[in-house]
């Protein structure tokens, strides 16, 4: 272990640091002055006394070779002088037909209570960012407008496909129910597939939900990654790119 690690190091594909600092999700790791520093979203791995993971992201460089990061787990247990260690990589998720039917966070654990995701790919959450292009050729080209199958929305509000859409309303007006309502279409009448996001709903809420698309015939196309209250800030936030 310790020679496939000394490997990596002279790759330049490990490296090793320690925690100066946990002031609740924010902690903060130092390296060594003539080591190379972990990127901004890179992943640092440590794990508390009581051996549980954690992962920490980069989300700022200090004075000093200090790594300013959010972790993405419970920091319980975990404490200054510790070592932690990196291998240059950021956040990654499974991609693929698999993920159909699960319920997972942003780092692509399961939260369904099964076995984790088994994928032949895994990607970056987070892509570099691209400059927005105009194309020319559909610049003048109409919009194609998706049949949604709710009379009211279509007459009032239709859905243009590749745009963004939003539904906003106060507590228990049926936010909810016109979602369901619309993935249920989209996968029955037009043979697609969606992904839903929860950040920061109630662990009852997520839970409801799967029961509907579950009575509703709707897993077997439907990927779901939550962000729910009990967790992290950083947890949260991560899994809007997830």
């Amino acid at each position: 272990m310790e020679d496939n690690t000394l490997k990596k190091q002279e790759a330049g594909v490990y490296q090793e640091g320690t925690i100066v600092s946990v002031q609740g999700p924010i902690v903060d790791v130092k390296f060594d002055p003539e080591v190379r520093m972990p990127i901004i979203d890179a992943v640092i791995n440590a794990e508390n006394f009581v051996g549980k993971h954690i992962m920490l992201q980069v989300a700022e460089h200090l004075p000093g070779n200090i790594c300013r990061c959010i972790s993405l787990h419970e920091t319980m247990n975990l404490q200054r002088s510790q070592k932690v260690w990196t291998e240059f990589k950021k956040v990654q998720i499974n991609v693929g037909d698999e993920c159909f039917g699960r319920i997972v966070n942003a780092m692509g654990e399961p939260l369904d209570q099964k076995p984790p995701v088994v994928t032949d790919e895994r990607h970056d959450i987070r892509k570099p960012k691209t400059a927005y292009k105009v194309r020319v050729s559909k610049a003048g080209a109409g919009s194609d407008v998706m049949d949604t199958g709710i009379k009211v929305c279509d007459l009032f509000f239709p859905l243009v496909k590749g745009s963004k859409t939003g539904v906003l309303g106060g507590a228990a007006c049926g936010k909810t129910v016109v979602i369901l309502e619309l993935i249920n279409n989209i996968v029955k009448q037009h043979s697609g597939a969606c992904v839903f996001t929860g950040i920061g709903e109630r662990l009852r809420e997520g839970y409801d939900l799967f029961n509907e698309m579950k009575e509703a015939n709707l897993l077997s196309k439907v990927m779901m990654a939550f962000g729910q209250m009990d967790q992290p800030p950083g947890a949260r936030r991560e899994v809007v790119f997830a």
